[in-house]
């Protein structure tokens, strides 16, 4: 049985929802204002929402905003009620989130044919996450069973390097080398691939984590990795507390700070500028470098699976894959900027999460 949620401050205008939808067979709750809404969508998501637009403190819009910005309920169609016919308004509409419309007063057959137009939105977009789900479940199954096979070619390059006389032919040694090689990029790209794998299966738990402090160790591991580029740290606060998970937190800034890194080397005096400032309810970390850039053509495509920056410079073209899905699913936005000639700049955005003053004064991470 579908649940269809309907939100209207006037009790009326429930009522005739609620008659309109009476013999459709779905489950019909109701709520009063936003808030309300936001609160019953949280406790049990319904399949569609019909969603008053002029409502005291907390409007239509805003309620749109706010359901479509977190991942948990981001998939669930609203249909907007509105007396409005100003196409300024339905734009606005549109761009919060909305799915569609209906204007008052009511029609009867307009309002089933539109929720059943959501319905089956909502059943497509169910029916590709599952199966986006078993696709990512088989990935992650056969990266597991993949490296049993690979330990044991690379642990017999291993033996065999160990095995070679002085005199053994450098043809022979090159060979294996090779083998050694490719067998460790193997085992990287398997590694990366089942991170990405199980970021799309689980649930990711969120935690109070000091931003700030995830930058630091990120810096720490890939100057300690890597080295080579001057890299600085500009803050207007020693924490910055935002919803996420540290542990993936600090792997995503490592990934980003890295990449500006290796990205960079090639110039003569290379550098990473790293900024962090909030407002608004938000955190925002910026990634300047100054490498060669990313061509404005390919730089959204650089966050698919496989796609890389750069064929010259060594990786899995995992990694930003991996940064979009645990950002996401923070609840967060990252995209890249560049003119494919001064360098990238790369921005992370987060929601801000309340920290007691007890918490604040240890600043470290959840």
């Amino acid at each position: 049985m579908s649940r269809v949620l309907i939100v209207d401050d006037t009790a009326s205008n429930r009522e005739v929802l609620t008659d309109a939808l009476a013999d459709e067979g779905h489950h019909l709750d109701e709520a009063s204002d936003g808030d309300e809404a936001i609160g019953r969508v949280l406790a049990e998501p319904p399949d569609v929402i019909l969603l008053d637009v002029m409502m005291p403190n907390l409007d239509g819009f805003e309620c749109c905003r706010r359901l479509k910005a977190d991942g948990a309920t981001a998939c669930i169609p609203i249909i907007m009620i509105t007396a409005l016919t100003d196409d300024a308004q339905i734009v606005r509409g549109l761009d919060v989130g909305a799915t569609d419309f209906i204007s008052k007063p009511f029609s009867f057959p307009v309002v089933r044919a539109r929720v059943r137009a959501a319905l089956r939105t909502k059943s497509a977009i169910d029916q590709l996450e599952h199966r986006n789900q078993e696709i990512l479940y088989l990935a992650y199954a056969m990266t597991h069973d993949l490296q049993t096979p690979l330990a044991s070619v690379s642990g017999a390059a291993q033996m065999l390097t160990s095995h070679l006389a002085a005199d053994t032919d450098p043809k022979v040694q090159k060979w294996i080398e090779r083998i050694q090689n490719n067998a460790g990029r193997m085992v990287d790209m398997l590694e990366d691939l089942m991170t990405y794998a199980k970021a799309g299966r689980e649930q990711i738990e969120l935690d109070k984590v000091d931003l700030v402090l995830a930058v630091r160790q990120a810096m720490d591991l890939v100057q300690g990795d890597r080295g080579g580029s001057s890299v600085s740290l500009d803050i207007d606060q020693e924490s910055v507390w935002v919803r996420a998970n540290a542990k993936a937190l600090v792997r995503v800034m490592a990934n980003l700070v890295g990449n500006a890194v290796k990205y960079s080397a090639d110039r003569p005096s290379p550098w990473v500028n790293i900024r962090i400032e909030s407002a608004n309810g938000l955190a925002r970390c910026t990634i300047r470098d100054n490498g060669s850039g990313i061509p404005p053509s390919q730089i959204n495509r650089v966050f698919l699976p496989f796609r890389r920056g750069s064929a010259k410079t060594p990786g899995t073209g995992l990694g930003l894959a991996i940064v979009k899905r645990f950002i996401e699913g923070f609840n967060g936005r990252v995209w890249l900027e560049s003119d494919g000639e001064s360098g990238v700049t790369a921005y992370v955005e987060l929601k801000l999460a309340a920290v007691d003053s007890a918490r604040r004064r240890k600043g470290h991470a959840a």
